[in-house]
């Protein structure tokens, strides 16, 4: 049987009994200006609808940012987000696209909350590129104790990992693949990429492509996620992706959730980088 054929007869059922692991809380985020773009782990009323179609939004009070722009530098970080929980996409200093309805935006994070800063409160800090690289390296420094791996095999044997720690932002951890890899999976070799999913603010689940076995891993990874998105406050996104590229910064969908179960599309390339084993 064929490669084509087998994952073809693998996925058709969607079938999504795997062990999960899910816990609620977004560190909200938050424009500077004062409107909220994800929602609130404070249990603030909420005040209007959530565009993504999930919990409405909480109003919130105007966001200061930290005083000094040292301290602002310092609070710099990168964040993935779901493009629909941002209320505009205009003004902002960063936004970077990762996949459809995936966003990288440039964030100050305080102690309760992120807030997504328009332009003009940061430009006197540095140019866009100064303050996106002062944010990746900030991301990078969550990449060590306290950020742990945990596997989840599905009851077939296939299995997959996550990343978890104490911060709400790990699946922004994603910006930064290969360096968590190198920490949580050494030896790895993720040159023919890496299948990520990044259900909601606080889980990256990830297997390298390594073979099969890998690729057949889709499908519970696919349950795993769309879990995640539905079940929790921060979604990003239900589905999965291909990571590859010199920094894994280069992402395809692989899959598609829909009322009917769960679509998974092998592009012709990654079939034929599996088939090479």
């Amino acid at each position: 049987m064929g490669l084509r054929d087998f994952l073809r007869r693998a996925f058709a059922s969607g079938d999504d009994d795997h062990e999960h692991e899910s816990t609620r809380g977004d560190g909200g985020i938050t424009r500077a200006d004062g409107d909220a773009v994800a929602s609130s782990a404070d249990g603030t009323p909420p005040a209007h609808p959530n565009p993504a179609g999930g919990p409405p939004l909480p109003r919130t009070a105007r966001t200061p940012l930290p005083r000094g722009d040292d301290a602002v530098r310092a609070a710099l970080r990168l964040r993935l987000l779901a493009v629909d929980a941002l209320p505009t996409v205009e003004g902002l200093p960063h936004l970077r696209a990762i996949a459809p309805g995936v966003v990288e935006v440039l964030t100050v994070d305080l102690p309760d909350r992120a807030v997504v800063p328009p332009t003009e409160q940061v430009a006197r800090l540095g140019t866009p590129a100064e303050l996106v690289s002062l944010g990746r390296d900030h991301l990078r420094e969550l990449v060590g104790p306290g950020l742990e791996r945990r596997e989840i095999r599905a009851e077939d044997g296939l299995r997959f990992c996550f990343a978890h720690g104490a911060e709400h932002s790990t699946a922004s951890l994603a910006l930064v693949l290969p360096e968590v890899l190198a920490y949580l999976e050494a030896p790895a070799d993720p040159r023919r990429g890496v299948a990520v999913a990044v259900p909601d603010a606080q889980h990256l689940a990830y297997r390298t492509i390594e073979g099969l076995e890998s690729v057949m891993a889709l499908g519970p990874m696919a349950a795993f996620a769309r879990n995640g998105y539905d079940d929790n406050a921060g979604a990003i996104s239900p589905e999965v992706y291909w990571a590859r590229g010199p920094r894994l910064d280069q992402w395809e969908q692989l899959t598609r959730q829909s009322a009917e179960g769960i679509e998974i599309h092998v592009p012709a390339a990654l079939t034929a980088l599996v088939e090479e084993d």
